[in-house]
């Protein structure tokens, strides 16, 4: 066990004690409670975890002690409630001095629907059932995606999403920026302009793992009555043979926002996730040009006026009446186009 990660152990509960945290763990708690080095609290986290198979909702019982071990890097959390879909379920928690890594591992047959980290579904000894999640004690949450309205840190009881599935329609925008970095932030308090990235303590949620076990569409951060769980959304593509542990989800305290995306940007790579980043280059710190909303005029202007310019798509003929023709959007993203639009104030059709 490494001098920088300590055990403590009195009567009422055990605690690890590391530079960038302190966990406490409390026997017939099925709980962490995880605060700063100062002792301002930043959840009890649930030691939870149900990974639904399509067939089978999976559901903790037999409720027991979280087992607590010393390892070369730190210490170990590890808890194994029966399960209802698989034949056995643990979720492992390794302590190191600055972070934590938390997943979960299954054995058993079958296809991965919907899997919660930091909450689940079980019944408890009390007699207690349904979902359980872990606390809220933050104030703010970080989402490094696009979302209506725009808000880069939003309250920590609004939900978020980052996936590959969605479009511009209500409730999908998050898809916009695919993929999105799969991290997530916890901070104190809201910050007062939407756009506005503060330093501060926050505590990063990333999940991290290599591109071929990343087979879920979405990881949703789900709010409800002062709690909170993950998703992962698997959609029964998964197929299970034997045995599964999920991606790791790291949690890590960081200074800003920025300061969590590239933490887990060191950290895949560091893990050897990311492949080699290519040279940097001028314009890549330039403004980028999104066309989609010029597109969408110039379609526009095309079907009012029944006008073809010379960037108009290949083969395109007007109807012999002179009818506005039904020109889809994408059909109006051209080499041409491209190159015009970033440099007029006005719609192609109109220039």
């Amino acid at each position: 066990m490494t001098d920088l990660v300590r055990i403590e152990r009195d009567a009422a509960a055990v605690r690890v004690v590391a530079p960038a945290y302190t966990l406490r763990l409390r026997p017939g708690r099925a709980q962490l409670r995880l605060a700063s080095p100062d002792g301002r609290i930043w959840s009890d986290l649930s030691l939870l975890a149900s990974v639904d198979r399509s067939d089978a909702v999976d559901e903790a019982w037999e409720i027991p002690d979280a087992e607590l071990v010393e390892t070369a890097d730190g210490a170990r959390v590890r808890f194994a409630a029966r399960s209802t879909a698989w034949a056995s379920r643990v979720v492992e928690i390794d302590c190191l001095p600055g972070e934590l890594r938390l997943r979960v591992h299954v054995e058993g047959d079958g296809r991965l629907d919907d899997v919660t980290l930091l909450g689940g579904r079980a019944v408890l000894a009390n007699g207690a059932g349904g979902v359980f999640r872990s606390s809220i004690e933050a104030g703010a949450l970080f989402v490094p995606t696009p979302t209506e309205p725009v808000q880069g840190i939003r309250s920590s009881v609004s939900g978020a999403r980052i996936g590959v599935v969605g479009d511009a329609e209500r409730g999908r925008l998050h898809a916009v920026f695919s993929p999105a970095p799969l991290c997530l932030a916890l901070g104190r308090d809201i910050a007062p302009q939407a756009t506005a990235l503060p330093a501060g303590d926050w505590l990063a949620l990333s999940v991290v793992a290599p591109i071929e076990r990343m087979g879920f569409t979405a990881l949703g951060y789900e709010p409800l009555d002062g709690g909170f769980l993950l998703r992962l959304s698997y959609e029964g593509r998964t197929v299970v043979r034997g045995a599964w542990t999920s991606p790791d989800l790291v949690l890590r305290p960081a200074g800003s926002p920025v300061a969590a995306l590239t933490d887990y940007r060191d950290d895949v790579a560091a893990h050897g996730f990311a492949g080699d980043a290519p040279a940097g280059a001028a314009w890549h710190l330039e403004p980028l040009f999104c066309g989609w909303g010029a597109q969408c005029a110039y379609a526009v202007d095309l079907a009012a006026h029944g006008i073809v310019p010379a960037e108009a798509p290949p083969g395109f003929v007007l109807p012999e009446e002179r009818a506005p023709p039904p020109i889809s959007r994408a059909r109006t993203c051209t080499t041409a186009g491209s190159r015009r639009w970033p440099g007029t104030a006005s719609t192609p059709a109109r220039s």
